[in-house]
């Protein structure tokens, strides 16, 4: 008979922690999101810009220099893709799903479909990072000529079996489909 030793490792199989209970989001569900996300932010980014045009009194239709704000500098700040008009978008971006990204972890479309971004670990991944290592680069790339075709590819790593985009691998998150009870 063997004495019983206080410091051998425990014989029963250990319970799975909360990482592996999370499964990973479909990527049917993270596409449907990505999709309501955009659609929501590009109306309000639209409306954004529509306001501000109307509230300077900018009409990109007029003859230069009728407006009371000079044309150059307004076609600057509202040329679609310029700087200005990332920091723009990032800004009603940040409008729209901070507080969710802040509280939950989720955006608007995440929060419909029952998704979460959680750090590779499964544990809540910060606000600093979801929005400086995993949403900011993003629309960084929107700079870029070829920013659109960047993004996309950059997508397209969804399709391998970690289902992680490269947005996920640089911050080190994942996005998981919630149970009933981690709603």
């Amino acid at each position: 008979m063997q004495a019983l030793n206080p410091y051998r490792p425990p014989a029963a199989p250990l319970q799975a922690g909360p990482a592996s209970e999370q499964p990973l989001a479909p990527r049917w569900q993270r596409l449907l999101a990505y999709l309501l996300d955009s659609l929501l932010v590009i109306a309000a980014w639209g409306f954004t810009g529509w306001a501000v045009a109307r509230w300077t009194g900018f009409d990109p239709s007029a003859p230069s220099g009728s407006a009371e704000v000079p044309s150059d500098l307004m076609q600057a700040i509202l040329q679609p893709g310029a700087i200005p008009d990332q920091v723009l978008g990032f800004a009603v971006f940040l409008l729209l799903q901070g507080p969710l990204l802040f509280l939950r972890q989720q955006t608007l479309g995440k929060a419909v479909l029952g998704l979460r971004i959680v750090d590779i670990s499964g544990r809540k991944a910060g606000f600093a990072r979801i929005v400086l290592t995993r949403e900011l680069p993003l629309w960084l790339l929107g700079v870029l000529p070829l920013g659109a075709v960047a993004g996309l590819l950059e997508q397209l790593l969804i399709l391998r079996k970690d289902r992680r985009c490269l947005h996920d691998h640089v911050a080190g998150t994942k996005v998981v489909k919630l149970g009933r009870s981690n709603g």
